[in-house]
């Protein structure tokens, strides 16, 4: 393998590690209810369609998700298989989630749990990797009435930033990726 080439695969391999940051951003700002690192997954003309609903820009959609998700108590959004296809500053990929949202109905505390992939276009802009059109295909659904149990001894996750999230990482910044 030449030098070249070499150094096009390190560039690649970066590129779709830079890809999957953005994608756990989206991740991580909707369960932490935080608009700012949620936009951060978007550029600010991202196209966004959930099903009838389709934003026309990445802080639209980041702060009417955050919006949408507020009646949650919480919620985890789970990443798995991630293909990624590189051409230049864009890239295509698909990933499969899995995300569950515990949400009160009716007095009773149920669980929302439904898998899909997000189809995404994304473009590099200024050396950034956001998500520049996003299309969510569900595959399965579900919700089920929780039992009450006992207490946990583990922290609570929560929305927002009274999540241990923030303490632990104090100088946490929406826009740059932890690294």
């Amino acid at each position: 393998m030449s030098a070249q080439a070499g150094d096009d695969r390190i560039g690649a391999l970066l590129d779709k590690q830079d890809i999957q940051e953005a994608l756990m951003r989206y991740s991580r700002g909707i369960d932490r209810a935080d608009v700012a690192v949620l936009a951060s997954a978007f550029h600010p003309d991202a196209r966004v369609e959930m099903g009838p609903t389709v934003f026309e820009s990445g802080p639209e959609a980041a702060s009417r998700l955050i919006e949408l998700a507020a009646s949650a108590r919480s919620s985890s959004h789970f990443l798995g298989n991630i293909l990624i296809r590189l051409d230049g500053d864009s890239a295509f990929s698909e990933t499969y989630f899995v995300a569950s949202v515990a949400i009160d109905q009716d007095g009773q505390t149920s669980l929302r749990a439904r898998g899909g992939r997000y189809l995404d276009r994304l473009e590099r802009r200024a050396g950034q990797w956001r998500i520049a059109d996003r299309t969510v295909v569900e595959d399965w659904a579900r919700t089920d009435v929780l039992p009450d149990g006992p207490p946990t001894p583990l922290r609570t996750g929560r929305r927002g930033t009274e999540d241990p999230l923030y303490a632990l990482i104090p100088t946490l910044s929406a826009v740059q990726p932890e690294g």
